[in-house]
């Protein structure tokens, strides 16, 4: 994760139940909202994305809360992988 997204370790030690989470959810949303520009990691900045959250119920919900896409557009994603 932390090549892969760019993040400072300190940055993935703030969300260790993210880590915890099935490792295919948190490598499929989080490269999703990198390529679509919309992962933010730094609190202090707007539109925060804190991954323990990115992780946690369905497809649909990560699409409408993080995503801003349909749900549609995210499965059509996840066969590019």
């Amino acid at each position: 994760m932390h090549s892969r997204l760019n993040l400072p370790v300190e940055s993935i030690q703030m969300w260790p139940s993210a880590l915890s989470s099935a490792p295919h959810l948190l490598s499929q949303r989080a490269t999703f909202l990198v390529r679509h520009g919309l992962l933010q990691t730094d609190p202090t900045r707007p539109l925060y994305t804190p991954l323990d959250k990115v992780v946690e119920g369905t497809d649909a919900h990560f699409c409408k809360t993080f995503g801003r896409v349909e749900e549609s557009q995210f499965n059509t994603f996840l066969k590019t992988l």
